[in-house]
């Protein structure tokens, strides 16, 4: 991986700061390093931990410190990928301190804006945010974070790693029909017109297939209905 010259230095750094400690081998980032832990998300402890959980870390491993801290670098598994870390030993980087690494080497701290998905505001980046904090002693690294709504299908966020997404070739060949129960995705050949629903840029939250606009977040204006003046094909990743 190009990246891991970039990344062994930051661990080690973090390292010497005081802001690791190590779990059979792994190291760990401690939380409580970085006093504006928590800014990015406004998350309260409890939905951390949860959160965590269903999105890589391992909040119930016991030893850890905080049950959210994030791991740095992870020791080699036999039949896993592993890196020389150097003094680190041999192993691969958390998901954390990869993306760090390159933003603070391409863009420096206090950026403008840092944007994703809405599964990334934690702990994808406020771990990352609390990594570079830490490092450097400055805040904030982004001055602003943008997040788009999730695709949902059957209720779970679509995602080309569980399979449930869908190529352009896949969507050209799929129109919005009406039925009873709501807006349905169906093979066609070609999209009716005003069979299918538009959705205005001021209205926020995940999205389904189905067309149902599903906990969108409180905004200034209520969200606009669906409009049926145009056809629009299957949603893309």
């Amino acid at each position: 991986m190009e990246a891991i010259p970039g990344i062994v230095p930051l661990v080690e750094r973090l390292r010497d700061l005081g802001a690791t400690y190590e779990l059979d081998g792994d190291i760990y980032f401690s939380v409580e390093a970085d006093p504006h832990f928590g800014k990015v998300s406004n998350l309260d402890a409890a939905a951390m931990k949860l959160l965590s959980a269903e999105r890589g870390g391992d909040p119930e491993r016991p030893g850890k410190k905080n049950p959210v801290d994030p791991m740095l670098w992870m020791a080699a598994r036999e039949g896993e990928p592993s890196w020389d870390g150097g003094s680190l030993g041999r192993g691969r980087p958390g998901w954390h301190i990869e993306c760090v690494a390159i933003a603070l080497d391409h863009l420096g701290m206090g950026f403008d804006v840092q944007g994703g998905g809405s599964d990334l505001v934690f702990p994808h980046h406020e771990m990352g945010a609390s990594h570079a904090q830490a490092l450097t002693g400055e805040f904030p690294m982004a001055t602003a974070y943008v997040h788009a709504g999730m695709v949902a299908l059957h209720g779970e966020k679509m995602s080309k790693s569980k399979g449930t997404w869908s190529s352009s070739p896949g969507c050209a060949a799929t129109a919005w029909t009406r039925r009873r129960s709501g807006w349905r995705c169906s093979p066609t050949t070609t999209a009716p017109t005003g069979s299918g629903p538009t959705r205005s840029s001021r209205t926020r939250g995940p999205v389904s297939v189905t067309g149902a606009r599903r906990s969108p977040a409180p905004t200034a204006r209520p969200p606009r209905r669906w409009s049926r003046r145009s056809a629009r094909p299957c949603p893309t990743t």
